[in-house]
């Protein structure tokens, strides 16, 4: 049996069962502050199976569908308050993987214990990079999977940009219950607009910390 932490509950589900439009809680990291982790979450969002660019590319692997990820940094005991989860220095779970200290936790639709919202992750795209994408911009443009061809809208690079938010239960399983905003790709024959369902896991963004709390 998982192990529960109020309506959180450990090991609830993995990266390669994650299910369209569920969000997955998959660790906690150690950072350079000892109060504060971070928190790697991933979501499997609804591929556009309507895109001719992803249509004419469905044997290619770089345009499946993947679990997003996004990471917040929070302080340990807040984590412990709203979602149930010890991840104190001293708890007998963290393990050293990959050179960092990091707590495995797979807990599927991590709630907020003090208003019962589901944690979501959201995405935001955009043909304006920020301050620090500008100054390396193909090193954080969208692509087609890892080395793949750069994505892009109107001739423009995409800069996909992530939030960690709170939706109701009730919205969760909504077609667009993250207010996501997914650019019109360029068919790359063509160069006409097609909506492309690629969520490519390894898609590089600048990463911000924030307070999805």
């Amino acid at each position: 049996m998982p192990a529960k932490t109020a309506t959180n509950v450990i090991n609830s589900g993995t990266i390669d069962t994650l299910q369209s439009k569920n969000c997955l809680l998959l660790e906690a990291i150690k950072t350079k502050n000892p109060n504060k982790v971070q928190l790697h979450f991933a979501e499997k969002k609804g591929a556009n199976t309507n895109s001719l660019l992803a249509m004419f590319n469905a044997s290619d692997d770089r345009f499946s569908s993947k679990a997003t990820r996004a990471w917040i940094s929070v302080e340990i005991e807040d984590a412990k308050r709203l979602l149930g989860v010890d991840l104190s220095a001293t708890s007998d779970n963290w393990q050293e993987i990959d050179g960092k200290e990091r707590m495995p936790l797979n807990i599927l639709n991590p709630t907020v214990l003090s208003n019962g919202k589901l944690i979501r992750v959201k995405v935001i795209e955009t043909v304006t990079p920020t301050e620090f994408e500008k100054t390396d911009p193909e090193k954080y443009a969208k692509r087609a999977g890892k080395d793949g061809d750069f994505i892009t809208h109107n001739g423009d690079y995409i800069f996909m940009h992530k939030e960690i938010i709170m939706v109701e239960p009730s919205n969760a399983m909504q077609e667009n219950a993250t207010d996501d905003v997914i650019l019109p790709t360029d068919n790359a024959e063509s160069k006409t607009q097609a909506n492309s369902g690629v969520k490519a896991d390894n898609v590089t963004v600048a990463q911000t910390e924030q307070s999805a709390f």
